[in-house]
């Protein structure tokens, strides 16, 4: 089977379907025409993103910046990172095969403290938390009734009565 050829525009490959990308292959990154309606930005120019005092900067933003994060958007009124490189597919390789930091400090903290903390807290999620000790976290999807995934947060045990649930971008 030949190597897919890859057209991608600020977004990595598809995570969950690996088999899409090969490491033997070369891929590149061509940027999409998109037509503008009256000339509003010519097609040769990428829109930019301008850090103002409107939107919160994460305590790790300078970090970010100098670790080179090339791309962001607007999460929950915070800059979170899109990439760190020029094309989309060095970051998705580098997830794959190495390990990455990202600033997610944008995603919140959910918590649940009291006397019925893990009575309160079971009811959100399938996983037993019960077996979690202090200071032990676990991939805890929380579920609708018929069971369809409303979100995949961790889950954190802070003491027998608190819990943080670290929500995704469900």
């Amino acid at each position: 089977m030949g190597c897919l050829q890859a057209s991608i525009l600020a977004a990595p490959p598809p995570f969950g379907n690996r088999r899409a990308l090969r490491p033997d292959c070369e891929y590149t990154a061509a940027p999409l025409r998109a037509k503008f309606a009256m000339g509003a930005m010519p097609v040769d120019r990428q829109p930019k993103i301008a850090f103002g005092p409107r939107v919160r900067k994460s305590p790790y933003h300078a970090a970010t910046l100098r670790h080179g994060a090339s791309a962001f958007t607007v999460y929950n009124h915070m800059y979170l990172p899109m990439a760190y490189s020029e094309a989309p597919e060095e970051d998705y390789w580098g997830a794959v095969r190495s390990v990455q930091l990202w600033d997610v400090a944008c995603e919140r903290q959910l918590e649940v403290r009291g006397a019925d903390a893990l009575r309160f807290a079971q009811l959100l999620t399938p996983r037993d938390l019960s077996r979690l000790n202090v200071g032990q976290a676990a991939y805890a999807l929380i579920t609708n009734t018929q069971g369809g995934i409303l979100n995949d947060p961790v889950a954190l045990r802070l003491a027998q009565d608190r819990f943080w649930f670290s929500l995704a971008d469900g």
